[in-house]
Order: structure tokens, then C-alpha cells, then sequence
């Protein structure tokens, strides 16, 4: 692994502090402004956001070389610092603090920008190489979130009892 292979760990260890702020606020949050979210499943779809970067990071540092896992390592970043756009966004229209917001515009932005401009630096991708990246991380923001409640709501399902 090299050196910029390693920095690439800070990425899930920044979702981890963003969700860690994020989570026990965002139900009541949610429910306030008219979204129905129950608080066991939106559990599990943070978990699996905490967790699904980790084999994509292992996958992109243990093969530096690799462009195409270094480009969807480098996606991540780019999907948080949007969603700390978004948290931004909904803190102002809805005038009350989104949960997620100080860990969004402190860690994950700062932390994309960081690993973007070391990339490019080091040579780990070219500029329209970070470009695709970065549209990649910011296309998949949505679906990935549909994606994570889903699946929150069904391993809640699946884990209930007489549900197999």
C-alpha cells in the first residue's frame, strides 16, 4: 500500500464520525418535517453506509494502481461532501439543524477536497479522471440512500420473529 492508499482510510473513518453525529438526531428530525422513518431500520441502513466503504477502500489501497477502484474509492467523498450540501441546504429552508451538518461541513468537505488535490498531486488520477469520480460519488448520493432504507427496512423483516 502506498502512502496515498493509506490516506485513503480516512474515508470511512469519516463517515463513521459523521454518522456517529448524524443518527441520534436524524428520526426525530425526519419525523418533524413530515417523513415517517423508524428508528430500528434507519439503524441498520447507517450501519451498512458506515460499512459498505471499507471493501471499497481496501479494494482501491491495496491496488493503488488500480484506476478504476481508485475512481470509486475517491466516488465516496464526493457523495458526503454533496450530502453535506444537502444538510447545509435543509438546515437553512427548514430554519432547524440538520443532524449531520458540523461533521458534513467540517469533516467531509474539507477531507474531499483534501484527498482530491493529493490525488491529482501524486498523479493517483488525472483531473478528468477525479472529474468522473466526483460525478460518479455525487450520481450515486440518491440511489444510494433509497438503496440503504430499503435494505434497512428489509434485514428489519428479516430479523423479526416467525418473518423466515
Amino acid at each position: 500500500m502506498n502512502r496515498f492508499g493509506s490516506r485513503l482510510w480516512l474515508i470511512p473513518l469519516s463517515m463513521l464520525i459523521h454518522n456517529l453525529e448524524e443518527y441520534p438526531r436524524i428520526v426525530a428530525y425526519a419525523r418533524r418535517h413530515g417523513v415517517g422513518i423508524d428508528r430500528r431500520q434507519m439503524g441498520i441502513a447507517v450501519l451498512l453506509a458506515t460499512l459498505l466503504p471499507i471493501p471499497v477502500v481496501a479494494a482501491a489501497s491495496q491496488q493503488p494502481t488500480n484506476r478504476r477502484r481508485m475512481q470509486l474509492a475517491l466516488a465516496i467523498p464526493a457523495l458526503m461532501a454533496l450530502n453535506a450540501g444537502t444538510h447545509m441546504a435543509q438546515t437553512i429552508a427548514l430554519q432547524d439543524y440538520s443532524p449531520g451538518t458540523i461533521t458534513g461541513i467540517t469533516v467531509n468537505m474539507p477531507l474531499a477536497i483534501w484527498l482530491y488535490r493529493e490525488a491529482l498531486r501524486e498523479g493517483v488520477l488525472t483531473a478528468p479522471e477525479l472529474r468522473q469520480a466526483a460525478l460518479l460519488g455525487c450520481g450515486m448520493l440518491t440511489p444510494a440512500a433509497l438503496i440503504l432504507l430499503l435494505l434497512g427496512w428489509l434485514i428489519d423483516h428479516l430479523l423479526q420473529p416467525g418473518s423466515v
